[in-house]
């Protein structure tokens, strides 16, 4: 073997001991991301959401963004009331009569006690048009609750005056009606998820809960989750 062929086996070793030693790094920092990924840790909120750091990260920028918008504009509507309430109290008391012969000091003591008493009638004002809104919008969400959940095709039945009371329980902390709902009857929804997906399975064999009274369903068909489970354990254990 000549020296130039022994220089070209060396750098074809060379080579693929490079090429071995790239593939073992790469495969290793893949299995490490692997495993960072699987032990990411989650966080779950007061509705029962579940988020990995990073998206929960994003919703607290998200409500903190929010929160900020609103002091900022709450902040601006203050400074406007401000300035029309004394502006208001001003034009009052120099176009009010019995005052033009008052000193000017004497005058703006009085501005100085109408201008507050003209600011917290508005921001009174404010807030009930605020809470009327939202009593307005919460009233259409109840609405709009019992007309999908009435009853039928076997969702339970939204009751406005149960849910409102659960709300008001002592240790409650969920205030959306929806989740709050759905919350209260999480098994009957866990069972119509596993109804569906056994109904799935079957390629969309109807039931007498599905399609009337005519549909005879096979007996032997699990209606509940326990029943699902029980049914899987059994066809595991033939």
């Amino acid at each position: 073997m000549t020296d130039d062929q022994v220089a070209v086996d060396e750098q074809n070793e060379s080579a693929n001991a490079d090429n071995r030693e790239a593939t073992e790094t790469k495969e290793q920092s893949s299995e490490a991301e692997s495993t960072a990924k699987s032990e990411e840790r989650t966080f779950k909120d007061s509705f029962g959401n579940e988020y990995t750091a990073e998206e929960f990260q994003e919703k607290f920028n998200e409500i903190q963004s929010s929160f900020t918008k609103k002091a900022q504009e709450a902040a601006e509507y203050r400074k406007k009331v401000e300035m029309q309430s004394e502006s208001d109290a001003r034009k009052s008391v120099n176009e009010n009569d019995s005052l033009k012969n008052v000193p000017s000091d004497v005058k703006e003591a009085i501005i100085s006690i109408v201008k507050p008493l003209l600011e917290e009638d508005r921001m009174r004002v404010k807030e009930q048009e605020e809470q009327r809104s939202a009593n307005e919008s919460f009233t259409k969400e109840l609405d709009s609750l019992e007309k999908e959940f009435d009853g039928k095709n076997g969702k339970p039945k939204f009751n406005r005056n149960e849910v409102l009371r659960s709300m008001k329980e002592p240790g409650n902390r969920i205030y959306d009606p929806r989740v709050k709902f759905m919350t209260m009857h999480q098994d009957h929804f866990n069972d119509l998820l596993v109804k569906e997906a056994l109904k799935k399975q079957r390629g969309g064999v109807e039931t007498e809960d599905t399609h009337g009274d005519n549909s005879k369903p096979d007996p032997k068909t699990p209606h509940t989750f326990e029943e699902a489970r029980k049914a899987a354990y059994s066809r595991i254990s033939q």
